[in-house]
């Protein structure tokens, strides 16, 4: 399928490669990334489409996506970012695995929504569920589970952080009911956990995080013009953003959250939640304080230790994680109250 670069969105021309380079399982050749996928036909000389595929790869790579060259060979997926092994399945799984994927609408509530999102959609790309042939492209197989609402803001974010141009928008941030304005000047967009992200500067000249989903009525603040409104700060650098931790990730200001570890844990604990201070150490455990800023990625980190952590303050952090455990407990059927 020809097609012209200019033709489609940035991120479209991407994910087509990344589904590509998945889909066939070996390294691609220069010639066969021209001639199959979208985004890349339309490259005057071998040497221009070397020059677009080390921009892309840059971008991936922010993205936390790894595309390696292997001399005499081609452009393959680096292991870094392998999702699965290769997976085989029968028609019958096939249609099981996507049933389920088409059952999972966001805003359902369900209590780990995010994370079987993701991991259905590695899924996916392992089980080729969305090629009919080897022959036809995957330029859908990604944006399959990127609702359209979702993949216009893309669209739109990459256009303003390209062009330079400053944007107004609609925002809620997380465990609030309030909807208010914010004004903002694009600096890059990343991927983590099921979910997009853009990082934006503010009128203060500090870095925020916004969760695309909670951004509603997205517009440029000047319509007119071409641009060229703000410049990205020197040493901004996306992928410090795109590996930060779940409880890190939210546009709103840290607040301290203590936790009691028990004896078995509390090494672990102070391992995954990093920069976590010790408060205090007792026989039966240690007390951390944990610097949060997104509390739904703090207490589903929280939870897999199970009865042996323990919030013992802020009083409205126990209230969430007791609600999150009896919402938990009501989908499997339980019915004993937690003590957390």
């Amino acid at each position: 399928m020809k097609g012209h670069s200019e033709d489609i969105p940035k991120i479209e021309r991407l994910m087509n490669l990344v589904c590509f380079l998945y889909k066939i399982s070996r390294p691609a050749t220069i010639n066969e990334i021209r001639s199959r996928v979208r985004g890349y036909t339309s490259a005057p000389s071998e040497e221009a489409l070397r020059q677009r595929l080390h921009r892309d790869k840059a971008e991936l790579e922010k993205m936390g996506i790894y595309i390696r060259y292997v001399p005499d060979e081609g452009y393959t997926v680096d292991d870094r970012s392998k999702l699965l092994p290769e997976i085989h399945y029968t028609p019958d799984e096939k249609l099981v695995l996507m049933t389920m994927i088409r059952s999972l609408e966001k805003g359902k509530g369900f209590l780990f929504e995010e994370d079987l999102r993701t991991a259905a959609m590695k899924i996916s790309l392992g089980a080729g569920i969305y090629q009919v042939n080897e022959n036809e492209l995957p330029e859908l197989g990604f944006f399959s589970l990127v609702e359209p609402e979702e993949e216009e803001k893309i669209t739109f974010l990459l256009s303003a952080v390209e062009h330079r141009k400053r944007i107004k928008f609609l925002y809620q941030p997380p465990a609030s009911e309030t909807v208010s304005k914010r004004e903002v000047a694009p600096l890059g967009l990343f991927f983590r956990g099921g979910s997009w992200y853009l990082v934006g500067l503010i009128r203060t000249g500090e870095e925020r995080v916004y969760r695309l989903e909670r951004m509603k009525e997205l517009e440029y603040i000047f319509p007119a013009g071409h641009g060229g409104e703000y410049e990205i700060p020197e040493g901004f650098d996306i992928s410090i953003y795109a590996n930060r931790k779940p409880w890190t990730m939210e546009e709103t200001r840290p607040f301290k959250v203590r936790v009691f570890f028990s004896s078995k844990v509390w090494v672990m604990g102070l391992r995954e939640f990093q920069g976590a201070k010790i408060i205090e150490k007792r026989n039966n455990g240690t007390l951390l304080e944990i610097e949060v800023s997104s509390t739904k990625g703090f207490i589903r980190n929280l939870l897999k230790y199970g009865a042996d952590a323990t919030v013992v303050e802020p009083d409205w952090i126990k209230k969430q994680v007791v609600e999150r455990i009896e919402k938990l407990k009501g989908l499997l059927g339980g019915s004993e109250k937690s003590d957390q």
